[in-house]
Formats: C-alpha cells, sequence, structure tokens
C-alpha cells in the first residue's frame, strides 16, 4: 500500500492537503505497533506523522513528495 512506499522516502517533501508543505522526510521512526516518518520542519520539532493509508495519500517518485491529510491538530503538536 501507499504508507509501504513511503518507507523509501527520505529527502522528500511532506505536503499536506489542507497545510501545504510541512517539511521534509528525514528518517523512519519504528515505534512499536506503528512506523511513522520523521518531518524536518523549519523553526519547529520534527513531526511524526504515522505511516498509515488514511494519512498518507500518495507517494510522487518523480517529483520526490509524499502527499499527506494530517489530522486536525497534528501540526500543532
Amino acid at each position: 500500500a501507499l504508507a509501504a512506499d513511503a518507507l523509501s522516502c527520505e529527502g522528500y517533501q511532506v505536503v499536506d492537503a489542507e497545510a501545504g508543505r510541512v517539511g521534509t522526510v528525514e528518517g523512519l521512526d519504528e515505534a512499536p505497533g506503528q512506523m511513522r516518518l520523521v518531518v524536518a520542519r523549519e523553526g519547529a520539532r520534527p513531526l511524526l506523522v504515522p505511516l498509515v493509508d488514511e494519512i498518507v495519500l500518495s507517494v510522487d517518485d518523480a517529483r520526490r513528495q509524499v502527499d499527506v491529510a494530517l489530522p486536525a491538530g497534528l501540526l500543532e503538536l
């Protein structure tokens, strides 16, 4: 599924459907039971984005971009 495609997208831009550009994938957080993308953001601590199909909408290798639909409030954490 899409979430599996996101495993190899280090350096890709992360773009939210509503908020626009969020940051850049800098790695993977392999928490027990859930994989999360670590997204580096300017002026903020890294954002952990759960690798689930409800959040990861598409991975575009040509554009090096991950399109996401972040849950409300996630960007404010």
